[in-house]
């Protein structure tokens, strides 16, 4: 799987203005590239002497120049050169520090390319640090999250999966597997010798043990996964109860347009709220109501099939009046459904609100807000977290804790506690021994495959693809 080819990319976004730009280069022919388009300020060769004359972690300052024929300066530069293996792909590798904007980065990526480099590919950097054993598979795809992290929960998580917590965990199950195998096969393939019996109870013991650590490793997964994902919420209401207001204030941004007319939101408005480390996807709806206007009327069903597919819908109502036919049907369309009630503009409570009135399910209460006044905003923000299940653990979360955010990662968990399951199932039916290494072995086989030791090609392009082009 490794590659003689030099690659190279921009480390740092192209497309807008910046005052550093970095391009990256990996593979055998960093050093010979970095020769050949470099000049010192007087023009001459900056490394006359090739990889030779360069000393490693060292920042240098020349000139790029563009290869071949008459050579043109493309801009002024720092350049530092790693050697193999001191690197981050574990291969000899440069980096160039240019000017940043898109046409400047681009100039140099191209001088780069024409000394014999060819574009990476996406993440096949951090590909190649995992194949030379730079890191695991586990580490690269923690490099992945840290670029998508949304909030600081996922982010501390993804962190700590670069520091090799879950690497940790996982290879302390695979090592006690491999002790017993190793008994296993001593006993079988060495009778002659004077070794111990194998004591089966210990065995049992054993892989018991790994399977609680296995299991405890997957429990996490729930809260990983809310993590790394987040959960829907959807805002509901009849028009002008405050909706759009309240979605604006949560995200402390004027994102959807506010005003008294009756049915100015026309379509679902989404954005991703930061709530105690949680993400959300906060999402704004059309007002329910019975409307003349088409448009309106798509609007409304969209709010619908919003709701329906909300992990938490804030069934808003409006103090400031009476409660109505539309506030009634909506209440009993999320009857059955995840849902906060919401009972704004406490500010100008009237008297004919009704509020006992409302027909809410057994030990339902509702949250009293005021939007206009800010009040009571970070009760509503712990009452969503209570009702999305997500309180209890994210209180509960130890940051040195291995977490599961990957799903790769928990199907292949579930693999290996059916494997133990079949171990324990072949000891207690009093099954040849030998028969019990299979079952370890199956065990051992797909706890491999979350730090990649047992991973196949596909697994390894379909994991990188999603990665940025230069990381």
């Amino acid at each position: 799987m490794l590659s003689d080819e030099t690659i190279a990319a921009p480390a740092t976004l192209m497309n807008a203005p910046a005052a550093i730009g970095i391009i990256r280069i990996t593979g055998g022919k960093s050093a010979e590239i970095i020769s050949a388009i470099t000049v010192n300020k007087d023009a001459a060769p900056l490394f006359a002497g090739g990889r030779a004359s360069i000393k490693p972690r060292y920042m240098y300052h020349g000139f790029i120049t563009s290869p071949g024929g008459e050579a043109r300066l493309v801009d002024e530069a720092m350049i530092c050169f790693y050697k193999s293996p001191a690197s981050y792909t574990g291969e000899d590798m440069a980096e160039i520090f240019c000017h940043g904007g898109s046409y400047n980065m681009s100039k140099v990526l191209e001088a780069v390319l024409k000394a014999g480099a060819r574009s990476a590919e996406p993440g096949e950097f951090t590909k190649r640090a995992c194949i030379n054993a730079k890191i695991d598979l586990c580490q690269a795809e923690a490099v992945c999250d840290i670029i998508n992290s949304r909030t600081s929960a996922f982010h501390q998580i993804a962190v700590s999966q670069i520091k090799g917590s879950l690497s940790y965990e996982i290879n302390a199950v695979k090592n006690q597997l491999v002790a017993v195998i190793a008994d296993i096969e001593a006993n079988l393939d060495f009778p002659e010798e004077d070794i111990a019996p194998v004591d089966i109870d210990a065995v049992r013991e054993t892989l018991l043990g790994c399977r609680h650590k296995t299991f405890t490793l997957l429990a996490s997964y729930d809260y990983g996964r809310i993590i790394k994902e987040g959960l829907k919420i959807t805002i509901a209401g009849s028009p002008n109860v405050g909706k759009s207001s309240l979605f604006n204030l949560l995200l402390r941004e004027n994102r959807a347009i506010v005003t008294e007319i009756p049915g100015t939101t026309r379509d679902v408005i989404e954005e991703t709220v930061n709530i105690e480390g949680v993400a959300f996807a906060l999402a704004d709806t059309a007002g329910v109501r019975d409307a003349e206007d088409v448009v309106e009327k798509i609007g409304i069903e969209r709010t619908y099939e919003n709701i329906r597919g909300a992990d938490l819908c804030l069934v808003v109502l409006d103090a400031s009046r009476a409660v109505n036919d539309e506030d009634i049907r909506l209440l009993a369309e999320t009857e059955n459904l995840p849902r906060a009630i919401v009972i704004n503009k406490i500010d100008n409570t009237s008297a004919a609100f009704g509020y006992k009135c409302l027909p809410l399910k057994d030990n339902e209460t509702a949250i009293e807000i005021s939007v206009k006044e800010n009040a009571n905003i970070d009760a509503l923000k712990t009452l969503i977290l209570k009702k999305s299940g997500t309180l209890a653990i994210t209180s509960q979360h130890n940051a040195d804790r291995a977490v599961i955010t990957n799903a790769r990662h928990a199907a292949a968990l579930e693999t290996a506690l059916a494997s133990f399951d079949d171990a324990v199932e072949t000891i207690d039916s009093g099954s040849p021994i030998d028969l019990l290494t299979i079952d370890i072995r199956a065990a051992l086989s797909s706890l491999g495959e979350i730090v990649g030791e047992t991973v196949t090609d596909d697994i390894l392009h379909k994991i990188f693809e999603k990665f940025c082009i230069g990381k």
